[in-house]
């Protein structure tokens, strides 16, 4: 499989720490909380009020599709980043500062070293249409270019954070023997010992 998870943050250390079923339903409760969490954060940052923001922050992190894929940490762990990333895109274009696209690139390698490849992509485009319309509206805080290299900066930085999982294949799904190779990693632990016990 490429989605193991050998080289994401809190697999690793909850693989160390816990024996694989009580991994399992931490590394589910962690995430739904922290995809709560972060888009409470982002509807803030938008402008929306504590309640909306509480509202959107509790439906995203219960939602049917976040929900349903707590069986693959993968999709889990890739989707519970995506606020936190579209935040600090937001920051960077209402602030006009270069750090906050740069912690966005972080937070995007972040979601790659997830796993899950394509919600990482799904997170790209978002970004991209997001920035473009606020740059092509006027609702933007500088020019479409600037924005442009802004976004770039961020990528590069993501790309960066996150080529060890891209160029091994062990982390994306992409890269050289992903479809061929097989790698033992937290999460392909945690499915196995799921499966075996017929969970």
């Amino acid at each position: 499989t490429g989605q193991p998870q050998v080289f994401y943050p809190p697999a690793f250390l909850l693989a160390k720490l816990l024996p694989p079923a009580d991994f399992f339903e931490i590394f589910a409760f962690l995430h739904c909380a922290m995809a709560g969490i972060f888009m409470f954060l982002y509807l803030r940052g938008t402008g929306c009020g504590r309640v909306a923001a509480s509202t959107g922050g509790t439906a995203y992190m219960f939602c049917g599709w976040l929900t349903v894929w707590t069986t693959f940490p993968p999709f889990t762990a890739a989707a519970a980043w995506a606020p936190l990333f579209l935040l600090f895109m937001e920051l960077s274009i209402i602030k006009k500062k270069l750090f906050y696209a740069i912690a966005a690139g972080a937070i995007l390698g972040i979601d790659l070293l997830a796993g899950q490849g394509q919600i990482s992509a799904y997170i790209v485009c978002i970004a991209f249409v997001a920035v473009a319309g606020r740059a092509a509206t006027g609702r933007g805080a500088y020019p479409l270019w600037k924005s442009i290299v802004f976004m770039a900066a961020s990528f590069a930085v993501a790309v960066f954070t996150g080529a060890i999982a891209t160029v091994t294949g062990t982390g994306t799904g992409f890269g050289p023997g992903a479809p061929t190779r097989a790698v033992s990693g937290p999460g392909v632990s945690v499915s196995n010992a799921v499966a075996s016990a017929g969970l």
